[in-house]
């Protein structure tokens, strides 16, 4: 059932903290039964943590990188900025272009060494040339504490 040239009234009231009140009565004409106009196709980037710490051994993590926007993502390059104790995998070999609302994963790892402490930064770049950057810390060592709020 069409609302096309259809008219509905709405009336809207609030009150504020000293109970005073405010209605407005709104009339909504319904002049079209065309879908509403499309929201800017907009990629988003997501990587859902900061930092990676492996405690005390060797190890492997996966890391997803979600494009949550509504347009497509260039993913450029997921590198390590400097590689010589942690090791990406199944990062894509060149550039990518990500759907919307799609997602990849890759793995980091680290070779376990404990013997001092090293700390190295995922690299991702995007966007239009890989214009774009984001990093997550990783390093290896105890968790951080976090106090508790009281």
């Amino acid at each position: 059932m069409s609302q096309a040239g259809q008219t509905f009234r709405v009336t809207f009231s609030a009150a504020d903290c000293d109970n005073r009140t405010s209605t407005a009565i709104v009339d909504i004409i319904v002049r079209t039964t065309a879908p509403p106009p499309e929201r800017d196709k907009v990629p988003n980037l997501c990587v859902p943590v900061t930092e990676v710490v492996f405690n005390g051994s060797c190890g492997a993590v996966k890391l997803p990188i979600r494009n949550d926007g509504d347009g497509e993502l260039t993913l450029a390059s997921v590198t390590m900025a400097d590689g010589s104790r942690f090791l990406i995998s199944g990062a894509p070999s060149g550039p990518i272009v990500m759907p919307p609302h799609s997602s990849v994963e890759i793995g980091v790892s680290f070779d376990g060494d404990n013997s001092k402490p090293v700390s190295d930064r995922v690299v991702i770049r995007f966007g239009a040339g890989g214009g774009s950057t984001t990093e997550v810390f990783v390093r290896n060592g105890e968790p951080r504490r976090r106090s508790a709020a009281h």
